[in-house]
């Protein structure tokens, strides 16, 4: 009930329930592999619970993630808002003529 399709989430920005996460999923193991070292009694209170397990939500994965163009010739990160890096700049002309979805030239 609690799964999700990724592409979805970061599309519509849908926060991730941290806590159910921690409770559900991660506190078993991680108990079984520390309370041989921290004792049974205080595994579960150093590990599960304290200011280290406090979340802000910030709106889903998208809130880290920042979009920048790409070059339309060799797809490298650009830098700013143009359409081809200084590479391609003098076929830039020939590279809107091309069909889309099919590489800058062919050897």
């Amino acid at each position: 009930m609690k799964s999700e399709d990724p592409i979805y989430v970061l599309e519509n920005s849908i926060p991730i329930d941290t806590q159910y996460y921690l409770e559900q999923q991660l506190s078993k193991p991680l108990l079984r592999i520390f309370e041989p070292i921290l004792g049974e009694s205080k595994a579960e209170s150093v590990l599960l619970k304290g200011d280290h397990t406090r979340c802000k939500r910030v709106g889903g994965l998208m809130a880290f993630a920042t979009k920048r163009s790409a070059c339309i010739g060799c797809r490298a990160v650009l830098k700013d808002n143009a359409a081809v890096c200084d590479f391609w700049k003098e076929e830039e002309s020939e590279l809107y003529q091309k069909e889309p979805g099919t590489a800058p030239y062919s050897t």
